[in-house]
């Protein structure tokens, strides 16, 4: 068996999302936990399989969610792969967020800040973070 973690979300093309709940932990420091289904066939997402796995995906405190790329009036058709989540060091959103939200000054000595793209079948979702989020198997949901 295969341990799903972080590594195959951003190396394996086998996977499909889908968003189950999106919550800030308060008793965390509003750190980011998304909860996902995923599975190798979009149908066994929407017929609720009982082969899809359940994971949560969560980002540290210091991460920032900004939504989708329409929401920010940003076109970056660079990103377009088959990977489930993708890490960039370099993208239109990186440069937009360092022009606009002043993310150059803040927390440097976190380090330099990655752009996730998460993937679902329906949405895409982008969150830039200083740290690789965590990913935990959840079992079946």
């Amino acid at each position: 068996m295969v341990n799903f973690d972080l590594d195959v979300l951003l190396t394996t093309e086998e996977y499909i999302l889908e968003l189950d709940k999106f919550q800030l932990e308060r008793n965390n420091h509003f750190a980011i936990n998304m909860y996902f289904h995923a599975a190798t066939d979009a149908t066994k997402i929407l017929i609720d399989d009982e082969s899809r796995k359940y994971f949560l995906v969560q980002f540290d405190k210091y991460a920032m969610f900004l939504g989708t790329l329409e929401e920010h009036g940003i076109h970056e058709n660079d990103l377009k792969n088959q990977r489930p989540i993708v890490k960039l060091s370099d993208s239109k959103l990186l440069s937009f967020a360092k022009e606009n939200m002043q993310t150059q000054v803040a927390n440097t000595d976190r380090g330099p800040i990655s752009h996730f793209v998460i993937r679902t079948f329906d949405q895409e979702f982008h969150v830039l973070s200083h740290s690789d989020p965590i990913v935990i198997d959840m079992g079946k949901k």
